[in-house]
């Protein structure tokens, strides 16, 4: 089973060397390795794997000359002996269609680690402004989950008001969160996007 799946132990171990190939063999790649040297007066200390995240040049260009400025960006757990999450940023085409752009393996759903993925807009040298889609927040009630993406999904701005509306008499303090939280709905429901990020990709979790 080990020689059909390899070794976890020694895939980790790799990452530096390939990485360093990476950026060898593919210069334009955007490549970031993080580790903790656990010791540093210890010359035999071997450096704990934090994160990694690799976007190759064909993905850079593939995005800057046919995508829209959309990035959409979800992750996974990881299932091995070493836990943690696979995530994955995703761009459209002019047919709706998924373009990988990027991925980073880390050590899970962090502040520290999502900041690497809003770094995109730097390397990705887009003059536009980018719209991020992520599925980050939950909702407990499943009657206010389905209203609420009832609202986000709005295509006009009765619809918006409809959903509004039925949030408002489900929880009345879900509905004064969504008026005063500082947000416009122009950033989060569909009705008011601007047409170079209407997109029908959204997530429902």
């Amino acid at each position: 089973m080990q020689i059909a799946l390899g070794d976890d132990e020694k895939s980790y171990a790799n990452i530096p060397k390939y990485t360093a190939t990476l950026k060898d063999s593919n210069s334009r790649a955007f490549v970031k390795l993080k580790c903790d040297v656990l010791d540093i007066t210890s010359p035999n200390c071997n450096p704990k794997f934090k994160r990694v995240f690799i976007s190759f040049e064909a993905q850079y260009q593939g995005y800057i000359k046919g995508f829209r400025p959309f990035i959409g960006v979800d992750g996974c757990f990881l299932k091995g002996p070493y836990k943690g999450e696979l995530f994955s940023a995703m761009a459209l085409d002019a047919n709706s269609r998924i373009f990988s752009i990027a991925m980073m393996i880390c050590e899970g759903e962090n502040e520290d680690a999502g900041r690497i993925f809003y770094c995109l807009n730097t390397y990705m040298q887009d003059e536009r402004v980018i719209t991020f889609m992520s599925d980050r927040a939950k909702f407990q009630s499943p009657k206010l989950r389905k209203l609420f993406w009832i609202a986000v999904k709005a295509y006009t701005c009765g619809d918006f008001k409809d959903a509004m509306e039925k949030i408002k008499a489900t929880d009345l303090a879900a509905h004064k969160w969504l008026e005063t939280c500082g947000e416009e709905p122009s950033t989060w429901s569909g009705h008011g996007f601007e047409a170079s990020v209407k997109v029908d990709h959204v997530t429902i979790t």
